[in-house]
């Protein structure tokens, strides 16, 4: 005491101060502000004094409506909630918190499909509550047609997703756009063929075809047949052409797949035509496999991959044009191809896998952009082709990337892009 220790027993006398009681309420599990009651210690709140349940209602979910049937004060107690009374306001003697609780009824919205069937047969527009349930309609017709599905978009590009393999809940609004086949388009050979009917991952029906092996295929001038029974062709089976001496092939617009060593040693096939608006994407391995008459290909911009040893053996194929949404080039692609002198490849390969273009002697020049989106390319891809110089993206320098090393080839880079500055 004043700096010094005191040994003798004191006596203190402590006054406490009685703090003020707050009572706060809270609405959807936040304490408002607003409406907060305070009061000195031990006295009480009137009931009527405590502000009236403001309506609450908590954040929308998609689809469903809600309306306040009831609502009221509440108090937290050991057993759960009581409705707030006098009693929870007399003589408060701690702070209190003020709960409002609210019941309501709901409602669903109306979700619809409309159907355009853009000069098909009608189809009804299905109305249903959110998220109920809906199936696939029946498919519409059209004179001198075949339907090939419904599309979110006009220009049918977005296929429409019935989701087969469980219920479609419907939650949006949509407008369905009907894609049709040109069934003119001359096939004096439709009925030589096997049809085998299937249903895709979106949920519709298309026939894989294969040529019956009791018809002579030598030296034909074929077009895969567009559909039949208003159900698309849309791919071939396994094996579909193997050996077999066909001179030209023509894949239609609704043609998605082919299949794993489809043309395979078709050495008398020269020319394979697709579709302007063809929705294949992927080229399947060894397709068209020792195919050694043809002597060029167009791969369609809808082609995002083309699988291994596609065109392993193609000796005379001199011209190549790769889709500009192609991602990689993969292992064997065109290995062998010793006809192919030049090679363009679009901004968006990423990468490129060993042997892709192992055994091209004539290949003398290919070409990158200074915006191409290369990052690798394998040890041996190039090897055995006639490459004296390269030049690569500046991605290679930037990283001392040296996929030509230990060969002949003399390798530059590309310029960095540099970045446009943001206004």
């Amino acid at each position: 005491i004043n700096g010094k220790i005191e040994s003798k027993n004191k006596i203190f006398t402590v006054t406490a101060e009685k703090s003020d009681i707050s009572v706060q309420f809270s609405i959807g599990g936040k304490i408002r502000d607003k409406y907060t009651i305070t009061v000195a210690y031990g006295e009480t709140v009137d009931i009527d004094s405590v502000p009236a349940v403001p309506d609450y209602y908590p954040q929308k979910e998609d689809g469903i409506n809600k309306q306040i049937i009831s609502k009221e004060w509440v108090v937290k107690t050991e057993d759960g909630t009581e409705p707030l009374s006098q009693k929870h306001l007399d003589n408060l003697e701690k702070s209190l918190i003020i709960y409002g609780q609210y019941e309501y009824s709901f409602t669903y919205d109306t979700v619809s499909i409309v159907f355009d069937s853009n000069g098909g047969s009608e189809v009804d527009t299905i109305s249903v509550l959110y998220s109920q349930t809906v199936k696939k309609p029946d498919d519409p017709v059209k004179e001198n047609a075949i339907f090939g599905g419904w599309f979110t978009d006009k220009e049918c590009t977005e296929i429409f997703d019935w989701q087969p393999g469980s219920s479609l809940s419907l939650t949006k609004n949509y407008t369905l756009y009907a894609k049709w086949l040109d069934a003119t388009v001359s096939n004096q050979y439709a009925e030589d063929y096997e049809y085998e009917l299937s249903t895709d991952d979106k949920g519709y029906a298309f026939y894989t075809v294969r040529p019956k092996s009791t018809v002579d295929w030598t030296g034909r001038d074929i077009t895969i047949p567009v559909g039949k029974d208003n159900i698309p062709v849309k791919g071939l089976a396994a094996n579909a052409f193997r050996g077999l001496q066909i001179r030209s092939v023509f894949f239609p617009a609704g043609f998605s797949r082919d299949t794993y060593h489809a043309f395979y040693n078709c050495t008398a096939l020269e020319t394979v035509v697709f579709a302007d608006d063809i929705l294949l994407t992927y080229i399947d391995p060894e397709a068209f496999y020792g195919c050694s008459s043809l002597t060029g290909i167009a791969i369609p911009d809808t082609v995002t991959k083309i699988g291994d040893g596609a065109f392993y053996g193609c000796t005379s194929l001199q011209s190549v044009t790769l889709s500009e949404n192609l991602t990689q080039i993969s292992k064997d692609v065109f290995y062998n191809c010793s006809s192919l002198s030049k090679i363009i490849f679009p901004d968006s390969v990423s990468g490129i896998y060993e042997n892709a273009f192992y055994g091209c002697s004539s290949l003398t020049r290919i070409t990158f952009s200074q915006t191409s989106s290369l990052t690798w390319i394998s040890v041996g891809a190039f090897e055995g082709s006639a490459l004296t110089e390269v030049k690569l993206p500046y991605y290679f320098a930037e990283n001392n990337l040296t996929p030509f090393k230990d060969t002949d080839v003399s390798v530059t880079y590309h310029d960095k892009v540099e970045e446009e500055e943001e206004e």
